[in-house]
């Protein structure tokens, strides 16, 4: 059978969508309300696929160009699409608006996912006849070379919804995530937020320049966080791993929180979840094991940035 994306809005996201689907094989359908947005959508995605394969990170553009093509209407997108990703405007009542008409006019059989970057599905698909194959899948931008996805169910979303959406998401190379329950924001524009505030915050406050919090994200956090997280950071930085390091720091964090408006207390059973997923990742007679790895990718980092 055919596999086909169906991307009502033409935006950066519906482009970024375009190249990850089109690079695993799928025929990919732009609409867009906006006279010619489509078909600009279709050679912005040209573009982007030839860059890629410029920089050696995908075969054949012109093999993956094959599978573009923009339509009129929205019933010519929605014709034998196998999976469709709503890209409007972030507000509910346009999401609303096109959900309503999506879920009267897609086979039943079919999931309707949405780039929703902060809006829950529960503020626009509560209504609908077939909310339950209705979901957020938010991708970073550029998806096809950030890969994370949030998978973010509303409380009436079917499991099989969800567990579609995931093993989709990994089939076309993108590393989703779950969110158990709905939060505004999801996860990755929670966190960004938190940083990026706080970064406004010591500008405005006029404690250091906006260059010099640039520099301490571009030669500081964010050489280590490319390639491992908070936690793992974390748990290198103290002998005995994790645990140790939120004994001897968690007292730190929470009065610097008071500052930030988070001052939320590091739960025991948080400590316990973290240190279990550390844990299973890297044995704790393997932490030096894994201090070497990170100096290994950081002087990696420092040699590719010499280019």
């Amino acid at each position: 059978m055919t596999k086909r994306i169906a991307l009502i809005g033409s935006g950066l996201i519906g482009c970024g969508w375009a190249v990850v689907f089109s690079r695993a094989g799928w025929d990919v359908a732009f609409h867009d309300i906006k006279p010619g947005r489509a078909d600009q959508a279709v050679e912005d995605t040209k573009a982007s696929l030839e860059n890629l394969e410029s920089c050696g990170f995908l075969e054949s553009a012109a093999d993956c160009a094959q599978h573009l093509f923009s339509v009129k209407s929205l019933d010519a997108a929605i014709e034998g699409a196998t999976f469709v990703q709503e890209n409007v405007l972030e507000t509910p009542e346009e999401k609303l608006t096109v959900f309503e008409e999506l879920d009267r006019k897609v086979p039943k059989d079919v999931t309707l996912g949405s780039s929703a970057s902060t809006i829950p599905a529960s503020a626009f698909t509560e209504q609908l006849e077939g909310r339950e194959r209705c979901i957020i899948v938010h991708p970073c931008n550029p998806p096809y070379l950030v890969p994370l996805v949030e998978i973010v169910p509303a409380p009436w979303t079917a499991q099989a919804t969800t567990d579609y959406c995931i093993k989709l998401m990994t089939d076309v190379n993108l590393v989703p995530i779950l969110l158990h329950k709905e939060m505004y924001g999801f996860v990755l524009n929670r966190l960004q937020v938190a940083l990026v505030n706080e970064a406004m915050h010591l500008v405005g406050k006029g404690v250091a320049s906006a260059t010099d919090v640039e520099k301490t994200l571009k030669n500081g956090l964010g050489l280590r966080w490319s390639f491992m997280g908070p936690f793992q950071t974390m748990d290198l930085a103290a002998p005995t791993g994790f645990k140790e390091y939120a004994t001897k720091f968690g007292h730190s964090y929470r009065n610097m929180g008071k500052e930030l408006g988070v001052a939320e207390e590091w739960s025991t059973d948080a400590i316990d979840q973290v240190d279990q997923f550390l844990r299973d990742e890297v044995p704790l007679d393997k932490l030096k094991e894994r201090g070497q790895w990170r100096d290994r990718k950081l002087m990696k980092l420092a040699a590719d940035g010499e280019d």
